[in-house]
């Protein structure tokens, strides 16, 4: 895509490998950018491989979880979800 500025782009690489995960952030100049991007570019081939290109969610800034997702529900050792009045809070 040709006449489309980036602003930057954040490949994202396992802590231990330090190989790509396979997914990056990119950030665009301006909206119109961004929004031509996901129209063109989804779902299309680039070497061989389908990319998919999403909107990111919005951080929400008291943790680092996505605000749509919250925090991991359930105990982390037995794998259940607890019930919304046993968890903590």
């Amino acid at each position: 895509m040709y006449g489309i500025e980036l602003c930057s782009v954040k490949l994202v690489k396992d802590q231990s490998s330090k190989k790509p995960k396979g997914y990056a952030f990119v950030q665009y100049m301006n909206q119109d950018d961004a929004m031509s991007a996901l129209e063109t570019m989804d779902q299309k081939y680039l070497d061989g491989r389908v990319v998919f290109v999403e909107l990111a969610k919005p951080m929400d800034k008291k943790s680092a979880y996505p605000k749509t997702c919250g925090p991991p529900q359930g105990s982390p050792y037995s794998g259940q979800k607890q019930p919304k009045d046993q968890q903590s809070t």
